[in-house]
């Protein structure tokens, strides 16, 4: 299991890159780590590559995800992107999407060229290869 994340401030960025088996606690220590991270108040796009990543994750599980994640005063200004590429993260994916908060926020995609799009940014395959990650 890995789940590793870098901060572009120039670009407002969060990139978090999961593979291998991930459960609930993998991704609250992920959370918990992007908080602490002094970068992170500039952050204003997220991408997540969950390509490699086989979740093990309940129904439950994604709806205290939501809970610990969503912010308390129910605002923010950020796009979220998830890509994916089999029809079960999909799923849980389309999970978060449905939470209100994130409804308008997230786009799932199944290529990297649509979530630039979405994002209006430039992330590359080498980026996501070569990049200084933490965790």
């Amino acid at each position: 299991m890995s789940i590793k994340y870098q901060i572009l401030v120039k670009e407002e960025l969060l990139i978090d890159i999961s593979t291998g088996s991930v459960d609930i606690e993998c991704l609250n220590h992920l959370m918990q780590n992007i908080w602490l991270d002094q970068d992170f108040i500039h952050v204003r796009k997220i991408f997540s590559d969950i390509r490699g990543a086989k979740f093990n994750l309940t129904f439950d599980d994604i709806q205290n995800f939501l809970k610990i994640i969503a912010p308390q005063n129910g605002q923010i200004d950020a796009k979220w992107a998830i890509l994916t590429n089999n029809p079960k993260d999909t799923a849980l994916s389309m999970l978060l999407k449905e939470h209100p908060f994130f409804n308008s926020i997230i786009g799932i995609f199944s290529s990297l060229e649509a979530c630039n799009q979405f994002l209006e940014s430039n992330i590359t395959e080498s980026l996501l290869d070569e990049g200084s990650y933490h965790l």
